[in-house]
């Protein structure tokens, strides 16, 4: 099954004029499609507005990391050990906080269970618009991508070899800080 196309976290029009050439570029899109999944896979998030369903295991302690951030809804269930079948709806507020920021899901009522498989949630999360310092660093990046040579780490002619990964910016760097799930400022 193909997988459908990410949505694109920069304009390909903005990236066309950055690098002064039409936005119809046959580079121009496959250069932004890999700078975006470059910024995904660095901040361990999708950002954009997505609804995710995860299983995950209990820790025994309060709070759970959500792999998301900018937290809207949650729906979350306790799985009982036994395998059965039967989940338990817990109640937000009552039973659970979530931290829309940092995507932090604390139990009020004492800690999450001490087991693997304990905790059902199905959460809305990202961004509906790209908050402009991403969209900069991955257009920063996706020109990097196009000047370069797409697809190529390593070259080699005759005795002459050399490898070729794009170098990241300040703004990457700091984007990728501030965006990245288990920050907590």
């Amino acid at each position: 099954m193909v997988q459908p196309r990410a949505e694109r976290l920069a304009d390909p029009s903005d990236l066309a004029a950055l690098l002064g050439v039409r936005s119809n570029h046959p580079r121009v899109g496959p250069a932004l499609d890999q700078a975006s999944a470059r910024f995904r896979g660095a901040v361990r998030h999708p950002v954009t507005r997505t609804r995710t369903r995860v299983v995950m295991d209990g820790s025994g302690v309060r709070d759970l990391l959500l792999p998301g951030v900018q937290v809207v809804s949650a729906i979350v269930h306790l799985r009982p050990a036994d395998g059965s079948a039967a989940l338990t709806p817990l109640v937000r507020g009552r039973d659970f906080q979530v931290s829309s920021r940092f995507g932090i899901l604390r139990r009020t009522a004492g800690p999450w269970p001490d087991q693997l498989d304990a905790v059902d949630v199905d959460f809305e999360h990202g961004w509906e618009v790209v908050p402009d310092d991403i969209a900069e660093a991955v257009l920063e990046q996706a020109a990097a991508v196009f000047r370069g040579r797409p697809g190529i780490q390593s070259l080699a002619v005759g005795s002459e070899a050399t490898t070729w990964t794009p170098g990241v910016s300040e703004a990457w760097k700091t984007a990728v800080d501030r965006y990245h799930i288990g920050r907590r400022s």
